[in-house]
């Protein structure tokens, strides 16, 4: 009996190791697959990693340069911006001038049709006294080249008018300027 409860003893204990044994095997080659998957996905996360950074680095070098870009239209929206106030500012103070010049244009010209009209007043009354002056002259000369007994006459003569013709007058005759 005891041969026989070690022979089925042995016998449990050789299949119990062969169960092992098959169940180790296997998830030894479980064990394996998952190295390998592991290793695998190691890899493919290496490649994805090593092509991140190369395009974070690219990103980053984009990002200097898009901001380098940023800056300089900052820069130069500025100075269109202080342009366009400055152009503003000379604007308003062209229109300024402008409106005091155009016064001061119609203030001129009246004035110089203000001049104008007593000058040509002026020319006119120098005009009148020239002719009453020419006619006094002539009066003179004619006298002076009369016979004397004409001019004897004339010194103790008197002026008589014709009533049944009106003198015609000259119109009223403008005064000196002094």
């Amino acid at each position: 009996m005891q041969l026989e409860y070690t022979y089925l003893l042995t016998s449990q204990l050789e299949s119990q190791r062969l169960y092992f044994e098959d169940k180790v095997t296997r998830i030894e080659k479980e064990a394996r697959r998952q190295v390998e998957e592991l290793k695998e996905r190691t890899r493919e996360i290496a490649e994805d990693y090593s092509e991140l950074k190369l395009q974070v680095e690219s990103s980053a070098r984009d990002k200097l340069n898009y901001d380098k870009r940023f800056q300089q239209l900052t820069a130069k929206l500025q100075k269109a911006q202080k342009e366009l106030l400055e152009e503003n500012q000379m604007n308003v103070c062209l229109q300024q001038n402008q409106q005091e010049w155009q016064t001061r244009v119609k203030e001129l010209e009246n004035e110089l049709k203000k001049t104008k009209e007593e000058k040509e007043t002026e020319v006119s009354d120098l005009k009148e006294q020239l002719r009453d002056l020419m006619f006094y002259l002539e009066a003179q000369q004619t006298v002076q080249n009369a016979p004397e007994e004409t001019r004897r006459e004339i010194r103790e003569g008197t002026i008589a008018m014709d009533t049944s013709h009106p003198a015609e007058t000259r119109g009223g005759r403008r005064r000196r300027k002094k």
